[in-house]
């Protein structure tokens, strides 16, 4: 078989930021190996944040030359044709009522996810506010809590579902503790609700201007600034109008033609 240019795209390396956290030994290892391996090999790295970038190159300096920064985008289009009788409807398929927060998070066993710390900045915030509800999206939930009903967690919900129910909410909470990007920020400014995020990570290098920062790891902090959201509207427009000017940012098109770019760069060099 003929040489031909390898590309590597790396999303984030958690495994090596949090190993505490990754408590598979093997399954660390052959994750470190392997990323070892593919960027040895690789002409080119792509990292979708530039602090992956430098995440990456702390642990491994040697492939700091090959690397070039793409960030991730949205296509708005897809937020575009939900009405309210779409978000009624998701809502009442799910048995959900207003005003309620929402958390789109993936994979609930994970530690970088900082689901207790959540739960208990929410609870918090029922004692003002014990009108709302939290709708956290994701599978794997490990953590207990007495809910009383007040948190709904959903697990493998329609696409469809997701953004209605985006729409339907009066903020989303997104207080993990590292992220190689955050896509789920940038879905929830596409569906024009204001977030409050976890400072820190790639999180406050693309979204640090646009979202209402709070260090995760404070459960008090956090709390607060879910109790100023919901007692504040200006401010909540304030950041629905920052979300919005992200969002016309970063796109899957400019995301497209950078990557593209990197491509036809590395042809221009064999021809």
């Amino acid at each position: 078989m003929a040489p031909c240019f390898t590309v590597v795209t790396v999303y984030d390396i958690f495994p090596l930021i949090f190993p505490e956290m990754f408590l598979n030994q093997r399954r660390k290892w052959k994750y470190l190996y392997h990323l070892f391996i593919d960027g040895i090999r690789a002409d080119r790295i792509i990292t979708i944040s530039e602090c992956t970038r430098q995440d990456l190159i702390k642990k491994f300096p040697l492939f700091e030359k090959k690397m070039v920064v793409t960030l991730l985008g949205i296509d708005r289009s897809e937020y575009l044709n939900v009405s309210q009788n779409d978000i009624e409807k998701w809502k009442n398929h799910f048995g959900l009522c207003s005003p309620y927060l929402i958390s789109v998070l993936g994979r609930l066993d994970e530690k970088r996810k900082n689901i207790r710390c959540l739960l208990e900045a929410f609870a918090g915030l029922r004692k003002n506010h014990p009108e709302v509800s939290l709708v956290i999206i994701g599978s794997g939930m490990t953590v207990q809590t007495e809910n009383n009903g007040f948190v709904k967690i959903l697990e493998n919900i329609p696409r469809a579902a997701l953004i209605s129910l985006m729409q339907g909410a009066e903020f989303m909470v997104h207080s993990t503790l590292y992220e190689g990007f955050g896509l789920p920020i940038l879905e929830a400014m596409a569906c024009d609700i204001p977030v409050i995020a976890g400072e820190g990570s790639s999180v406050s290098e693309i979204f640090g201007g646009s979202t209402l920062l709070v260090n995760p790891n404070d459960r008090d902090a956090l709390g607060s600034s879910m109790r100023r959201f919901m007692e504040d509207p200006s401010l909540r427009s304030q950041f629905k109008h920052l979300g919005r000017q992200k969002v016309e940012q970063l796109s899957w098109d400019k995301t497209a033609e950078q990557t593209l770019q990197i491509y036809q760069q590395l042809l221009k060099q064999a021809s």
